[in-house]
């Protein structure tokens, strides 16, 4: 699923696993996209979330707070639509876990992978530059599943570093 707009605007979802129930997540600066996988073995199907909020700077902050004051009620819709599934939202939060807005999103049952596998704070940007990255602005964000590894990878042609978790998702048997 690609949701493409103008110069870094857009998202887009890949999976290896088969995508179903595929939508546009309305009503933010930038665009967002969730679906959910089909894992096998898993009963429940996890939903996930690509997040991209726009930043608090060099733009005008208010888009920026604005759209993180409204992810909290949009990630819970999405955590009591899937009843016992797991919803993971990852992507470009353009915040950092000292941010009180990006807190107020992790205190809506929702954890930072990074933090829940203990893999500390993981920098991802800038990626692009011949330093390393200084500032932990991506995140994966799980509710209902574990986090039980992040690492950072580089993307060439992106300003960001990506971010792989290993997520366990439970079956849905217990």
């Amino acid at each position: 699923m690609i949701d493409a707009r103008d110069e870094a605007s857009g998202v887009g979802l890949f999976s290896r696993f088969p995508i179903s129930d595929v939508r546009r997540v309305p009503g933010y600066t930038l665009a967002m996209v969730s679906a959910r996988i089909k894992v096998a073995g898993v009963t429940e199907d996890p939903t996930v979330i690509v997040v991209h909020m726009t930043g608090p700077w060099p733009q005008a902050i208010d888009g920026w707070d604005r759209d993180l004051r409204s992810l909290p009620e949009t990630l819970n819709a999405a955590a009591t639509a899937e009843g016992s599934g797991c919803v993971i939202a990852a992507g470009d939060y353009n915040s950092t876990a000292d941010m009180r807005n990006f807190r107020d999103v992790t205190r809506s049952g929702y954890r930072d992978a990074a933090e829940q596998a203990g893999a500390g704070i993981i920098p991802t940007f800038p990626g692009n530059v011949w330093a390393p990255p200084l500032i932990a602005i991506d995140h994966v964000l799980t509710h209902g599943c574990t986090a039980t590894s992040v690492r950072a990878v580089k993307l060439p042609g992106s300003d960001h570093r990506g971010l792989i978790a290993q997520i366990r998702v439970p079956d849905g048997a217990n």
